[in-house]
Protein backbone atom coordinates (compact mmCIF):
# COMPACT_ATOMS: atom_id res chain seq x y z
CA UNK A 1 0.00 0.00 0.00
CA UNK A 2 2.59 2.92 0.62
CA UNK A 3 4.51 1.51 -2.33
CA UNK A 4 1.11 2.72 -4.25
CA UNK A 5 0.70 5.89 -2.31
CA UNK A 6 4.89 6.40 -3.53
CA UNK A 7 3.69 5.68 -6.94
CA UNK A 8 0.96 8.27 -6.83
CA UNK A 9 2.79 10.95 -5.32
CA UNK A 10 5.69 10.67 -7.60
CA UNK A 11 2.49 10.55 -10.64
CA UNK A 12 1.57 13.84 -9.04
CA UNK A 13 4.58 15.64 -9.17
CA UNK A 14 5.20 14.59 -12.87
CA UNK A 15 2.34 16.35 -13.90
CA UNK A 16 2.89 19.38 -12.19
CA UNK A 17 6.27 19.50 -13.45
CA UNK A 18 5.07 18.79 -17.18
CA UNK A 19 2.40 21.66 -16.22
CA UNK A 20 5.55 24.18 -15.28
CA UNK A 21 7.48 22.68 -18.13
CA UNK A 22 4.50 24.12 -21.05
CA UNK A 23 4.17 27.45 -18.65
CA UNK A 24 8.17 27.93 -19.30
CA UNK A 25 8.06 27.38 -22.51
CA UNK A 26 5.02 29.41 -23.67
CA UNK A 27 6.93 32.35 -21.55
CA UNK A 28 9.04 34.52 -24.24
CA UNK A 29 11.14 35.40 -21.27
CA UNK A 30 12.42 31.49 -20.80
CA UNK A 31 11.96 30.48 -24.61
CA UNK A 32 15.68 31.42 -25.45
CA UNK A 33 16.76 29.55 -22.14
CA UNK A 34 15.28 26.39 -22.94
CA UNK A 35 16.63 26.61 -26.70
CA UNK A 36 20.38 26.97 -25.67
CA UNK A 37 20.57 24.50 -22.74
CA UNK A 38 23.11 22.15 -24.20
CA UNK A 39 20.15 19.99 -25.25
CA UNK A 40 19.79 19.05 -21.54
CA UNK A 41 16.62 17.50 -20.16
CA UNK A 42 15.54 20.75 -17.66
CA UNK A 43 11.92 19.06 -17.14
CA UNK A 44 11.33 15.52 -17.92
CA UNK A 45 7.90 13.73 -17.39
CA UNK A 46 10.33 10.89 -15.13
CA UNK A 47 12.10 11.52 -12.08
CA UNK A 48 14.59 14.70 -11.90
CA UNK A 49 17.66 13.28 -13.72
CA UNK A 50 21.03 14.98 -11.25
CA UNK A 51 22.38 17.00 -14.57
CA UNK A 52 19.14 18.97 -14.81
CA UNK A 53 18.85 22.39 -14.51
CA UNK A 54 16.91 23.57 -10.87
CA UNK A 55 14.78 26.34 -11.14
CA UNK A 56 17.13 28.60 -8.95
CA UNK A 57 19.83 28.72 -11.50
CA UNK A 58 16.95 29.21 -14.13
CA UNK A 59 15.59 31.95 -12.32
CA UNK A 60 18.83 33.37 -12.48
CA UNK A 61 19.31 33.09 -16.36
CA UNK A 62 16.32 34.85 -16.88
CA UNK A 63 16.59 37.86 -18.58
CA UNK A 64 14.84 40.71 -16.96
CA UNK A 65 11.94 42.33 -18.59
CA UNK A 66 12.05 45.65 -20.04
CA UNK A 67 9.77 47.84 -18.13
CA UNK A 68 9.00 51.07 -19.51
CA UNK A 69 10.39 54.31 -17.84
CA UNK A 70 7.97 56.64 -16.45
CA UNK A 71 7.87 60.41 -15.84
CA UNK A 72 8.85 61.57 -12.65
CA UNK A 73 6.00 63.66 -11.59
CA UNK A 74 6.67 67.17 -10.15
CA UNK A 75 8.14 68.56 -13.29
CA UNK A 76 5.43 71.45 -13.68
CA UNK A 77 6.50 72.70 -9.83
CA UNK A 78 10.45 72.52 -11.17
CA UNK A 79 9.29 74.78 -13.56
CA UNK A 80 7.18 77.47 -11.52
CA UNK A 81 10.18 77.37 -9.18
CA UNK A 82 12.23 78.47 -12.26
CA UNK A 83 10.03 81.36 -13.38
CA UNK A 84 10.14 82.13 -9.18
CA UNK A 85 13.84 82.63 -9.37
CA UNK A 86 13.61 84.32 -12.45
CA UNK A 87 11.08 86.86 -11.63
CA UNK A 88 13.09 87.47 -7.69
CA UNK A 89 16.15 88.64 -9.98
CA UNK A 90 14.43 91.00 -12.06
CA UNK A 91 12.80 92.13 -9.13
CA UNK A 92 16.45 92.57 -7.14
CA UNK A 93 17.53 94.45 -10.40
CA UNK A 94 14.41 96.64 -10.59
CA UNK A 95 14.90 97.87 -6.68
CA UNK A 96 16.77 100.66 -7.32
CA UNK A 97 14.12 102.05 -9.50
CA UNK A 98 11.92 102.50 -6.52
CA UNK A 99 14.54 102.61 -3.57
CA UNK A 100 17.71 103.62 -2.74
CA UNK A 101 18.82 101.43 0.32
CA UNK A 102 21.16 98.83 -1.94
CA UNK A 103 23.74 100.70 -4.65
CA UNK A 104 23.40 99.30 -8.27
CA UNK A 105 26.73 97.94 -7.73
CA UNK A 106 25.76 95.64 -5.03
CA UNK A 107 22.19 94.66 -6.53
CA UNK A 108 24.31 92.96 -9.28
CA UNK A 109 26.30 91.30 -7.02
CA UNK A 110 23.19 89.92 -5.43
CA UNK A 111 21.55 88.96 -8.58
CA UNK A 112 25.06 87.51 -10.01
CA UNK A 113 25.55 85.66 -6.62
CA UNK A 114 21.79 84.30 -7.02
CA UNK A 115 22.82 83.31 -10.59
CA UNK A 116 25.78 81.19 -9.69
CA UNK A 117 24.00 79.69 -6.74
CA UNK A 118 21.36 78.40 -8.74
CA UNK A 119 23.92 76.72 -11.35
CA UNK A 120 26.18 75.21 -8.14
CA UNK A 121 23.06 73.74 -6.61
CA UNK A 122 21.89 72.45 -9.42
CA UNK A 123 24.95 70.46 -10.80
CA UNK A 124 25.14 69.46 -7.28
CA UNK A 125 21.75 67.99 -6.69
CA UNK A 126 21.84 66.48 -10.62
CA UNK A 127 24.18 63.96 -9.29
CA UNK A 128 20.58 62.08 -8.12
CA UNK A 129 18.12 63.34 -10.29
CA UNK A 130 19.62 65.07 -13.36
CA UNK A 131 16.14 65.83 -15.22
CA UNK A 132 14.48 67.95 -12.53
CA UNK A 133 18.01 69.21 -11.27
CA UNK A 134 17.99 71.13 -14.99
CA UNK A 135 15.42 73.61 -13.88
CA UNK A 136 18.05 75.09 -11.28
CA UNK A 137 21.03 76.13 -13.96
CA UNK A 138 18.55 77.18 -16.45
CA UNK A 139 17.09 79.42 -14.09
CA UNK A 140 20.83 80.53 -13.28
CA UNK A 141 21.85 81.24 -16.64
CA UNK A 142 18.73 83.43 -17.21
CA UNK A 143 19.82 85.29 -14.38
CA UNK A 144 23.20 86.10 -15.42
CA UNK A 145 21.51 87.55 -18.76
CA UNK A 146 19.62 88.86 -17.33
CA UNK A 147 22.20 90.43 -14.42
CA UNK A 148 24.52 91.92 -17.15
CA UNK A 149 21.43 93.22 -19.02
CA UNK A 150 20.87 95.21 -15.74
CA UNK A 151 24.38 96.43 -15.49
CA UNK A 152 25.18 97.84 -18.91
CA UNK A 153 21.40 99.30 -20.32
CA UNK A 154 19.63 100.08 -16.46
CA UNK A 155 22.98 101.42 -14.62
CA UNK A 156 25.55 101.63 -17.07
CA UNK A 157 28.23 100.35 -14.70
CA UNK A 158 29.93 98.17 -17.82
CA UNK A 159 30.96 99.79 -21.04
CA UNK A 160 29.19 98.41 -24.54
CA UNK A 161 32.54 95.98 -25.34
CA UNK A 162 33.00 94.69 -21.77
CA UNK A 163 28.75 93.35 -21.47
CA UNK A 164 29.00 92.23 -25.13
CA UNK A 165 32.22 89.87 -23.59
CA UNK A 166 29.81 88.98 -20.49
CA UNK A 167 26.95 88.05 -22.83
CA UNK A 168 29.36 85.98 -24.57
CA UNK A 169 30.74 83.89 -21.48
CA UNK A 170 27.30 83.29 -20.49
CA UNK A 171 26.75 81.80 -23.60
CA UNK A 172 29.59 79.84 -22.82
CA UNK A 173 28.89 78.66 -19.63
CA UNK A 174 25.39 77.54 -21.45
CA UNK A 175 27.05 75.49 -24.02
CA UNK A 176 29.20 73.48 -21.18
CA UNK A 177 25.77 72.74 -19.25
CA UNK A 178 24.56 71.70 -21.61
CA UNK A 179 27.70 68.75 -22.08
CA UNK A 180 26.36 68.30 -18.10
CA UNK A 181 22.60 68.19 -18.27
CA UNK A 182 22.01 67.04 -22.17
CA UNK A 183 18.94 69.60 -22.02
CA UNK A 184 18.14 71.63 -25.01
CA UNK A 185 16.93 74.69 -23.07
CA UNK A 186 20.96 75.80 -22.73
CA UNK A 187 21.10 75.57 -26.41
CA UNK A 188 18.15 77.76 -26.83
CA UNK A 189 19.50 80.13 -24.11
CA UNK A 190 23.37 80.11 -25.42
CA UNK A 191 22.49 80.84 -29.07
CA UNK A 192 19.40 83.55 -27.89
CA UNK A 193 21.52 85.08 -25.73
CA UNK A 194 24.75 85.62 -27.99
CA UNK A 195 22.76 87.11 -30.88
CA UNK A 196 20.73 88.62 -29.41
CA UNK A 197 23.04 90.60 -26.68
CA UNK A 198 24.26 93.08 -28.66
CA UNK A 199 20.81 94.12 -30.38
CA UNK A 200 19.25 95.09 -26.23
CA UNK A 201 22.72 96.58 -25.04
CA UNK A 202 24.06 98.75 -28.35
CA UNK A 203 22.76 101.61 -30.95
CA UNK A 204 22.26 99.46 -33.87
CA UNK A 205 22.70 102.36 -36.13
CA UNK A 206 26.31 103.08 -34.12
CA UNK A 207 27.30 99.31 -34.15
CA UNK A 208 25.58 97.61 -37.29
CA UNK A 209 29.42 96.92 -39.07
CA UNK A 210 30.81 95.48 -35.71
CA UNK A 211 27.71 93.61 -35.47
CA UNK A 212 27.97 92.23 -38.97
CA UNK A 213 31.83 90.51 -38.15
CA UNK A 214 30.20 89.50 -34.74
CA UNK A 215 27.19 87.74 -36.05
CA UNK A 216 29.52 86.09 -38.32
CA UNK A 217 31.89 84.39 -35.74
CA UNK A 218 28.79 83.57 -33.61
CA UNK A 219 27.24 81.62 -36.56
CA UNK A 220 30.84 80.05 -37.01
CA UNK A 221 31.03 79.38 -33.32
CA UNK A 222 28.04 77.56 -32.70
CA UNK A 223 28.55 75.64 -36.22
CA UNK A 224 30.99 73.85 -35.10
CA UNK A 225 29.96 73.38 -31.83
CA UNK A 226 26.76 71.67 -32.91
CA UNK A 227 28.97 69.09 -34.64
CA UNK A 228 30.76 68.92 -31.45
CA UNK A 229 27.30 68.31 -29.29
CA UNK A 230 25.60 66.79 -31.48
CA UNK A 231 22.76 69.33 -31.67
CA UNK A 232 21.36 70.51 -34.72
CA UNK A 233 18.83 72.25 -32.55
CA UNK A 234 21.76 74.75 -32.39
CA UNK A 235 22.77 75.23 -35.79
CA UNK A 236 19.05 75.41 -36.40
CA UNK A 237 18.36 78.10 -34.11
CA UNK A 238 21.80 80.22 -34.69
CA UNK A 239 20.67 80.17 -38.56
CA UNK A 240 17.30 81.63 -37.74
CA UNK A 241 18.43 84.41 -35.16
CA UNK A 242 21.92 85.23 -37.79
CA UNK A 243 19.97 85.72 -41.00
CA UNK A 244 17.37 87.36 -39.35
CA UNK A 245 19.53 89.75 -37.31
CA UNK A 246 21.63 90.44 -40.24
CA UNK A 247 18.93 91.13 -42.43
CA UNK A 248 16.84 93.39 -40.40
CA UNK A 249 19.58 95.66 -38.16
CA UNK A 250 22.11 96.41 -41.77
CA UNK A 251 19.19 96.86 -44.15
CA UNK A 252 17.75 99.56 -41.72
CA UNK A 253 21.13 101.36 -41.46
CA UNK A 254 21.88 100.95 -45.66
CA UNK A 255 24.55 98.64 -46.06
CA UNK A 256 23.31 96.73 -48.33
CA UNK A 257 26.46 95.47 -50.11
CA UNK A 258 27.68 94.17 -46.64
CA UNK A 259 24.42 92.81 -45.78
CA UNK A 260 24.48 91.15 -49.06
CA UNK A 261 28.06 89.67 -48.74
CA UNK A 262 27.48 88.68 -44.80
CA UNK A 263 24.07 86.86 -45.42
CA UNK A 264 26.14 85.03 -48.38
CA UNK A 265 28.71 83.86 -45.89
CA UNK A 266 25.95 82.84 -42.65
CA UNK A 267 24.34 80.77 -46.09
CA UNK A 268 27.26 79.06 -46.67
CA UNK A 269 28.65 78.23 -42.75
CA UNK A 270 24.73 76.50 -41.80
CA UNK A 271 25.01 74.64 -44.97
CA UNK A 272 28.59 73.24 -44.46
CA UNK A 273 27.63 72.75 -40.80
CA UNK A 274 24.42 70.74 -41.90
CA UNK A 275 26.57 68.78 -44.80
CA UNK A 276 29.24 67.99 -41.99
CA UNK A 277 27.32 67.26 -39.21
CA UNK A 278 25.21 64.23 -41.14
CA UNK A 279 28.63 62.84 -42.42
CA UNK A 280 30.55 62.94 -39.53
CA UNK A 281 28.16 61.63 -36.92
CA UNK A 282 26.49 59.24 -40.10
CA UNK A 283 23.20 60.40 -38.76
CA UNK A 284 20.85 61.79 -41.82
CA UNK A 285 18.51 64.56 -41.22
CA UNK A 286 14.41 63.16 -40.96
CA UNK A 287 12.25 64.47 -43.06
CA UNK A 288 10.60 67.16 -40.19
CA UNK A 289 13.98 68.44 -39.45
CA UNK A 290 14.72 69.09 -42.79
CA UNK A 291 11.32 71.00 -43.22
CA UNK A 292 12.39 73.44 -40.01
CA UNK A 293 15.08 74.65 -42.40
CA UNK A 294 12.52 75.64 -45.41
CA UNK A 295 11.20 79.04 -43.10
CA UNK A 296 14.91 80.01 -42.92
CA UNK A 297 15.85 79.55 -46.70
CA UNK A 298 13.02 81.32 -47.94
CA UNK A 299 13.98 84.65 -45.69
CA UNK A 300 17.35 84.30 -47.13
CA UNK A 301 16.39 83.90 -50.29
CA UNK A 302 14.00 86.70 -50.42
CA UNK A 303 16.32 89.08 -48.87
CA UNK A 304 19.54 88.17 -50.46
CA UNK A 305 17.85 88.38 -53.88
CA UNK A 306 16.00 91.95 -52.73
CA UNK A 307 19.98 93.00 -52.23
CA UNK A 308 21.60 91.70 -55.19
CA UNK A 309 19.10 92.59 -57.45
CA UNK A 310 18.97 96.63 -56.03
CA UNK A 311 22.82 96.57 -56.69
CA UNK A 312 23.05 94.23 -59.43
CA UNK A 313 19.95 93.29 -61.16
CA UNK A 314 21.38 91.05 -63.88
CA UNK A 315 23.30 89.20 -61.39
CA UNK A 316 20.42 88.17 -59.20
CA UNK A 317 18.81 84.94 -60.42
CA UNK A 318 22.33 84.05 -61.33
CA UNK A 319 23.81 83.98 -57.81
CA UNK A 320 20.38 82.54 -56.82
CA UNK A 321 21.02 79.62 -59.15
CA UNK A 322 24.72 79.58 -57.28
CA UNK A 323 23.03 79.48 -54.05
CA UNK A 324 21.12 77.06 -54.88
CA UNK A 325 23.04 74.61 -56.80
CA UNK A 326 25.35 74.55 -53.60
CA UNK A 327 22.79 72.90 -51.62
CA UNK A 328 22.09 70.51 -54.36
CA UNK A 329 25.75 69.39 -54.58
CA UNK A 330 25.99 69.17 -50.61
CA UNK A 331 23.11 66.96 -50.86
CA UNK A 332 24.52 64.65 -53.50
CA UNK A 333 27.98 64.71 -51.53
CA UNK A 334 26.09 63.59 -48.73
CA UNK A 335 24.14 61.43 -49.87
CA UNK A 336 26.51 59.02 -51.38
CA UNK A 337 27.24 58.22 -47.15
CA UNK A 338 23.28 57.29 -47.08
CA UNK A 339 22.73 54.29 -49.55
CA UNK A 340 18.99 54.53 -48.31
CA UNK A 341 18.06 57.88 -48.68
CA UNK A 342 18.03 61.36 -47.16
CA UNK A 343 15.34 62.48 -45.06
CA UNK A 344 16.17 66.41 -46.92
CA UNK A 345 15.71 64.64 -50.47
CA UNK A 346 12.21 66.71 -50.59
CA UNK A 347 13.08 69.77 -48.59
CA UNK A 348 15.87 69.89 -51.70
CA UNK A 349 13.86 69.36 -54.43
CA UNK A 350 11.31 71.67 -53.24
CA UNK A 351 13.44 74.67 -52.56
CA UNK A 352 14.87 74.50 -55.81
CA UNK A 353 11.90 74.39 -57.54
CA UNK A 354 10.87 77.03 -56.05
CA UNK A 355 14.45 79.04 -56.98
CA UNK A 356 14.23 78.07 -60.62
CA UNK A 357 10.37 78.61 -60.82
CA UNK A 358 11.74 82.03 -59.78
CA UNK A 359 14.83 82.86 -60.81
CA UNK A 360 15.12 80.86 -64.18
CA UNK A 361 11.44 81.12 -65.68
CA UNK A 362 10.59 84.55 -64.67
CA UNK A 363 13.57 86.24 -64.42
CA UNK A 364 16.25 84.79 -66.85
CA UNK A 365 14.18 82.47 -69.71
CA UNK A 366 12.86 85.19 -72.28
CA UNK A 367 9.17 85.26 -73.25
CA UNK A 368 9.62 83.83 -76.45
CA UNK A 369 11.16 80.71 -75.20
CA UNK A 370 9.33 80.06 -72.43
CA UNK A 371 6.30 78.57 -74.49
CA UNK A 372 8.77 75.63 -75.47
CA UNK A 373 9.07 75.16 -71.81
CA UNK A 374 5.47 73.54 -72.38
CA UNK A 375 7.07 71.29 -74.66
CA UNK A 376 9.89 70.26 -72.81
CA UNK A 377 7.51 69.39 -69.82
CA UNK A 378 5.22 66.91 -72.01
CA UNK A 379 8.06 65.50 -73.78
CA UNK A 380 10.50 64.67 -70.95
CA UNK A 381 7.15 63.23 -68.88
CA UNK A 382 6.39 61.38 -71.47
CA UNK A 383 9.73 59.30 -71.78
CA UNK A 384 10.84 59.22 -68.08
CA UNK A 385 7.80 60.64 -65.73
CA UNK A 386 4.51 59.66 -66.93
CA UNK A 387 4.11 56.14 -65.33
CA UNK A 388 5.14 57.73 -61.52
CA UNK A 389 3.56 61.11 -61.80
CA UNK A 390 0.36 59.72 -60.34
CA UNK A 391 2.23 58.03 -57.19
CA UNK A 392 4.72 60.41 -56.48
CA UNK A 393 4.74 61.58 -52.97
CA UNK A 394 6.30 64.60 -51.03
CA UNK A 395 6.28 66.27 -54.53
CA UNK A 396 3.48 68.89 -53.93
CA UNK A 397 5.42 72.16 -54.62
CA UNK A 398 7.38 71.10 -58.31
CA UNK A 399 3.68 69.54 -59.35
CA UNK A 400 2.21 72.87 -58.43
CA UNK A 401 5.22 74.70 -60.30
CA UNK A 402 5.08 72.13 -63.31
CA UNK A 403 1.50 72.87 -63.55
CA UNK A 404 1.54 76.57 -63.02
CA UNK A 405 4.00 76.33 -65.70
CA UNK A 406 1.94 74.47 -67.95
CA UNK A 407 -1.43 76.48 -67.42
CA UNK A 408 0.38 80.47 -67.68
CA UNK A 409 2.06 78.76 -71.27
CA UNK A 410 -0.89 77.29 -72.81
CA UNK A 411 -3.01 80.27 -71.84
CA UNK A 412 -0.46 82.43 -73.83
CA UNK A 413 -0.49 80.41 -76.82
CA UNK A 414 -4.13 79.92 -77.20
CA UNK A 415 -5.09 83.52 -76.38
CA UNK A 416 -1.92 85.08 -78.54
CA UNK A 417 -3.26 82.77 -81.61
CA UNK A 418 -6.86 83.89 -81.21
CA UNK A 419 -5.43 87.94 -81.26
CA UNK A 420 -3.65 87.34 -84.12
CA UNK A 421 -0.10 86.04 -83.52
CA UNK A 422 1.27 83.98 -86.17
CA UNK A 423 4.60 83.48 -84.27
CA UNK A 424 3.13 81.48 -81.64
CA UNK A 425 2.14 78.79 -84.31
CA UNK A 426 5.04 76.68 -84.79
CA UNK A 427 4.90 76.48 -80.92
CA UNK A 428 1.30 75.94 -80.78
CA UNK A 429 1.78 72.89 -82.62
CA UNK A 430 5.18 71.23 -81.28
CA UNK A 431 2.72 71.34 -78.02
CA UNK A 432 -0.25 69.73 -79.40
CA UNK A 433 2.34 67.05 -80.65
CA UNK A 434 3.66 66.74 -77.49
CA UNK A 435 0.27 66.05 -75.17
CA UNK A 436 -0.72 63.82 -77.59
CA UNK A 437 2.64 62.25 -77.14
CA UNK A 438 2.16 62.14 -73.52
CA UNK A 439 -1.15 60.82 -73.93
CA UNK A 440 -0.29 57.87 -76.09
CA UNK A 441 1.34 55.24 -74.15
CA UNK A 442 4.26 53.26 -75.64
CA UNK A 443 3.71 50.14 -77.59
CA UNK A 444 3.62 47.43 -74.92
CA UNK A 445 2.11 49.64 -72.16
CA UNK A 446 -0.92 50.22 -70.53
CA UNK A 447 -2.50 53.49 -70.32
CA UNK A 448 -0.76 56.39 -68.51
CA UNK A 449 -2.44 56.32 -64.93
CA UNK A 450 -2.74 60.19 -65.17
CA UNK A 451 -5.14 59.85 -68.61
CA UNK A 452 -7.25 57.42 -67.13
CA UNK A 453 -7.90 60.07 -64.33
CA UNK A 454 -7.43 63.20 -65.95
CA UNK A 455 -8.38 62.00 -69.87
CA UNK A 456 -10.99 64.63 -70.63
CA UNK A 457 -9.25 67.17 -69.02
CA UNK A 458 -5.97 66.63 -71.44
CA UNK A 459 -7.72 65.93 -74.39
CA UNK A 460 -10.16 68.79 -74.00
CA UNK A 461 -7.33 70.96 -73.85
CA UNK A 462 -5.83 69.45 -76.45
CA UNK A 463 -8.52 69.71 -79.00
CA UNK A 464 -8.95 73.84 -77.40
CA UNK A 465 -5.56 74.70 -79.10
CA UNK A 466 -5.43 72.24 -82.24
CA UNK A 467 -9.03 74.35 -82.76
CA UNK A 468 -7.09 77.51 -82.13
CA UNK A 469 -3.97 76.60 -83.82
CA UNK A 470 -5.77 75.79 -87.03
CA UNK A 471 -8.31 78.61 -87.18
CA UNK A 472 -5.18 80.86 -86.79
CA UNK A 473 -3.62 78.90 -89.52
CA UNK A 474 -6.55 78.74 -92.02
CA UNK A 475 -8.17 81.92 -91.04
CA UNK A 476 -6.39 84.13 -93.63
CA UNK A 477 -7.84 81.70 -96.69
CA UNK A 478 -11.85 81.68 -95.71
CA UNK A 479 -14.35 80.58 -92.86
CA UNK A 480 -14.69 77.02 -95.03
CA UNK A 481 -11.14 76.30 -94.88
CA UNK A 482 -11.21 77.38 -90.93
CA UNK A 483 -14.11 74.66 -90.60
CA UNK A 484 -13.19 71.65 -93.15
CA UNK A 485 -9.98 71.94 -90.66
CA UNK A 486 -11.65 71.05 -87.87
CA UNK A 487 -13.10 68.76 -89.68
CA UNK A 488 -10.53 66.88 -90.99
CA UNK A 489 -8.59 67.53 -87.64
CA UNK A 490 -12.14 66.14 -85.71
CA UNK A 491 -12.46 63.16 -87.58
CA UNK A 492 -8.65 61.75 -87.27
CA UNK A 493 -9.41 62.04 -83.72
CA UNK A 494 -12.21 59.67 -84.42
CA UNK A 495 -10.76 57.49 -86.98
CA UNK A 496 -7.44 57.09 -84.30
CA UNK A 497 -9.59 56.47 -81.46
CA UNK A 498 -11.35 53.03 -83.21
CA UNK A 499 -8.14 51.80 -84.67
CA UNK A 500 -7.34 52.04 -80.87
CA UNK A 501 -10.50 51.19 -79.12
CA UNK A 502 -10.55 54.18 -76.96
CA UNK A 503 -14.06 54.82 -76.08
CA UNK A 504 -12.65 58.50 -73.86
CA UNK A 505 -10.62 59.61 -77.30
CA UNK A 506 -13.89 59.29 -79.30
CA UNK A 507 -16.29 61.07 -77.62
CA UNK A 508 -13.78 63.96 -76.84
CA UNK A 509 -14.10 63.85 -80.76
CA UNK A 510 -17.64 64.94 -81.03
CA UNK A 511 -17.06 67.84 -79.50
CA UNK A 512 -15.01 68.79 -82.42
CA UNK A 513 -17.00 67.62 -84.85
CA UNK A 514 -20.25 69.04 -83.19
CA UNK A 515 -18.80 72.22 -83.39
CA UNK A 516 -17.21 72.41 -86.50
CA UNK A 517 -20.43 71.14 -88.03
CA UNK A 518 -22.67 73.83 -85.99
CA UNK A 519 -20.25 76.50 -87.63
CA UNK A 520 -20.51 74.91 -91.08
CA UNK A 521 -24.12 75.15 -90.77
CA UNK A 522 -24.79 78.47 -89.22
CA UNK A 523 -21.93 80.63 -90.59
CA UNK A 524 -20.22 79.09 -94.14
CA UNK A 525 -23.58 77.66 -95.82
CA UNK A 526 -24.82 81.52 -95.50
CA UNK A 527 -21.86 83.26 -96.31
CA UNK A 528 -20.78 81.62 -99.24
CA UNK A 529 -22.08 81.01 -102.92
CA UNK A 530 -24.33 78.29 -104.30
CA UNK A 531 -21.08 75.72 -104.91
CA UNK A 532 -19.60 76.20 -101.89
CA UNK A 533 -22.83 75.57 -99.73
CA UNK A 534 -23.05 72.78 -101.57
CA UNK A 535 -19.64 71.41 -101.21
CA UNK A 536 -19.97 72.49 -97.52
CA UNK A 537 -22.80 70.92 -96.85
CA UNK A 538 -22.02 67.59 -98.45
CA UNK A 539 -18.94 67.58 -96.63
CA UNK A 540 -20.00 68.05 -93.31
CA UNK A 541 -22.85 65.44 -93.90
CA UNK A 542 -20.34 63.09 -94.78
CA UNK A 543 -17.70 63.82 -91.56
CA UNK A 544 -20.55 63.60 -89.61
CA UNK A 545 -22.21 60.55 -90.79
CA UNK A 546 -19.05 58.56 -91.07
CA UNK A 547 -17.83 59.30 -87.68
CA UNK A 548 -21.37 58.67 -86.42
CA UNK A 549 -21.33 55.25 -87.88
CA UNK A 550 -17.24 54.59 -85.63
CA UNK A 551 -19.88 55.97 -82.81
CA UNK A 552 -21.85 53.19 -82.93
CA UNK A 553 -19.63 50.46 -82.41
CA UNK A 554 -18.10 52.34 -79.13
CA UNK A 555 -20.33 50.22 -76.91
CA UNK A 556 -19.09 46.83 -78.00
CA UNK A 557 -15.38 48.25 -77.15
CA UNK A 558 -15.54 47.96 -73.33
CA UNK A 559 -16.17 44.05 -73.58
CA UNK A 560 -13.79 43.59 -76.34
CA UNK A 561 -10.65 45.40 -74.10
Amino acid sequence: MEQDNLESRFGLLEERLARIENALLASPYTAGVFKNANKQSIVQHSAPQSGSISLATLADQLPEPKIKKEKKPGNWLGFISVLCFIFAAAFIIKLSIDSGWLTPARQIGIATLLGLGLIGFGLRMAKSDKEYAAFLPGAGVVVLFLTVFGAHSLYQITSFETALGLMIAVSGICIWLYTKMNNNIYVITSASGAYLAPVLFGDTTMTGAFLLYYFLICSLTFAIISIWLQSRLLVLLSAYLAIFLTSIINMEAGRDALTAIFLALHFIIFSFATYFYSCHHKKSMESKEAWSFMPVLLLFYAVEYSLIDKLYPGIAPWLSLGFCGLLIGLYLSAKRYFPDGLGSQTLIISFATLVGFHSFYLEIMPDDLKPWLFVAIFVTASFTLRERIHSTKGMLIPIIAILLILTVEYGRMVTGLYEGQDSLLIVSFAALASMWLFMIPREGQEKPQVQKDYGYLLLISAHILAVTALYRLTESIGSLAVSSSWLVYGAGVMIFAFTRKDEMMARSAILVLSFAGAKALLFDVSSEGPVLRIICLLLTGAVLYGCGALMRRVSGWKTST
